[in-house]
């Protein structure tokens, strides 16, 4: 076996080790959350109903309702929050590839290496969202505060790049994650697709970096 694969499988035993202990983790962070939302992440604000057919609204994506009927009835209640976070949502430049960060035109697709899965997935710049909002991951660099962190939903159809220099929120997103995300290195963020167009390699997506939420199992 040459030096290479012994590393490389090194590093899959390793990953797959953190992984297994990442997602347990997550799985407690996740039941302690549950608890103190009540018991459910998406009970409906109104009533309390707990379904699995409960939307979010439209206008935040951070609250849910059972019906039409329960958030006509909580409107008046909701809509100055609803106001103040729709405002807080800031648009962001994604770039779909690292070929500006290393100067390198070559690097349209990336490998990276997932600890939760303990395997290598590419990062395809040609991926497209297949919905208008999402969670998305939010990734920074453990070594240092300036490289572009990597954004993706949990389909990974969307997958690209936030930078430092094309982001005013970038320092805040960066603080935020280092403080309270999972580990240090990763958070999750409310996001919705923008209809603005840059060009084949950038997109712009509306992040809210006011409120991180739950940290999820992917």
């Amino acid at each position: 076996m040459s030096e290479a694969d012994y590393l490389l499988n090194l590093l899959k035993t390793v990953g797959s080790i953190s992984g297994a202990i990442n997602k347990e983790k997550i799985e407690e962070e996740r039941s302690r959350a549950k608890v103190e939302a009540g018991g459910s992440f998406h009970k409906c604000e109104s009533c309390g109903k707990d379904d699995k057919g409960n939307k979010r609204c439209t206008g935040c994506f951070m609250v849910w309702y059972c019906g039409q009927e329960c958030q006509v009835k909580e409107w008046e209640k909701h809509k100055a929050e609803c106001k103040k976070t729709r405002k807080e949502y800031k648009s962001v430049k994604l770039d779909k590839d690292l070929s500006k960060f290393y100067r390198d035109e070559s690097l349209g697709v990336r490998q990276a290496f997932s600890f939760l899965s303990g395997k290598h997935y590419e990062v395809n710049s040609e991926a497209q969202p297949r919905k208008s909002h999402f969670v998305v991951k939010i990734q920074r660099e453990l070594t240092t505060d300036e490289h572009p962190m990597l954004v993706n939903n949990q389909d990974r159809s969307l997958q690209a790049y936030l930078y430092m220099e094309e982001n005013e929120v970038f320092d805040q997103l960066n603080k935020i994650i280092k403080s309270n995300g999972f580990g240090g290195c990763k958070g999750y963020f409310r996001a919705i697709l923008s209809s603005a167009k840059v060009d084949s390699k950038v997109m712009v997506l509306k992040i809210n970096p006011y409120k991180m939420q739950v940290v999820e199992n992917w």
